[in-house]
């Protein structure tokens, strides 16, 4: 019997049929001033998944790495003075694999620092862990990051990453300054769609009622629920039908893309709704404010 993945008609894995319909698309994507309609003939033969992730793929060629990066106020590294326990509370905290390192300031970044190598450091010297190490003084454990340019495209950064084997950079301007950080993760993101958690907190979004009355929700918690759960009604029947989730509520009330820490007023009933968490162009946890 063959696997699930195979094209019925090739006996290809879906993975290899939608490698060479990438690299046709690409090829064709060269020479579309030419021939506009090549690109067409490779959508009309592939399946509905092979077009969504090509449609996709299409789009993050018009995508720049400023438009896809985590901003600086919301990049979570360390010094390198830092003391390697304090390293590992964070790390526990954020649940990061992978953090920058720098010197005095974000602009100064010495390279970056991985969880697997900070780990395998702790259990080979656990005296040493145990002492007043910093990060900067455990051979081998710094590892270079890139520097790239906010204009990159984002296909270019994908295909530069993929060489190189890096899974994170650094989007700096013409000044050196750090403006963000770029994961791969953020770049697959954007073709396949967005890469869930394997903890099984993540399975489910949900809102939880603080003791002080507030409420933590993902932003993936229907609005419905929210409106349940505050007893009150935000929206109309008509708004209700354009906006499923509570994240989507509170971009559409801020009117653009909120950043981490922004408070959204909602006016005719005065609650506040504060972005606690997100990432490149998408909200990822709120704080409902009690009114």
């Amino acid at each position: 019997m063959k696997d699930a993945s195979e094209s019925p008609s090739t006996g290809l894995t879906l993975l290899d049929s939608i490698k060479q319909k990438v690299s046709a698309y690409l090829k064709s994507s060269s020479d579309s001033s030419q021939n506009p309609s090549s690109g067409d003939v490779i959508y009309s033969d592939a399946s509905e998944s092979e077009a969504t992730l090509l449609l996709n793929l299409n789009k993050l060629r018009s995508l720049t790495a400023d438009e896809l990066m985590v901003p600086r106020a919301d990049i979570a590294a360390f010094k390198s003075d830092v003391k390697v326990d304090s390293v590992l509370n964070k790390v526990v905290k954020t649940r990061h694999t992978r953090y920058p390192v720098y010197k005095d300031t974000l602009d100064e970044v010495i390279g970056l620092v991985h969880v697997k190598d900070l780990l395998g450091f702790v259990q080979s010297n656990p005296t040493k862990a145990k002492k007043e190490t910093t990060i900067a003084k455990v051979p081998g454990l710094m590892r270079d990051i890139p520097h790239i340019s906010p204009s990159m495209r984002a296909l270019d950064l994908l295909e530069e990453m993929r060489l190189k084997k890096a899974h994170m950079a650094l989007v700096v301007d013409e000044y050196g300054g750090v403006d963000g950080l770029i994961t791969i993760g953020d770049l697959l993101e954007e073709v396949v769609g967005e890469l869930e958690s394997s903890s099984p907190n993540s399975l489910e979004p949900v809102a939880v009622k603080n003791d002080d009355g507030t409420i933590t929700a993902d932003a993936r918690v229907l609005l419905a629920d929210i409106c349940q759960m505050i007893q009150v009604d935000l929206c109309s029947e008509e708004e209700h039908d354009d906006i499923d989730t509570i994240g989507g509520f509170v971009f559409s009330l801020a009117g653009h893309m909120p950043s981490r820490g922004e408070i959204v007023k909602h006016e005719e009933t005065g609650i506040e709704f504060e972005v606690t968490e997100v990432a490149p162009r998408r909200i990822k946890t709120i704080t409902i404010l009690a009114s």
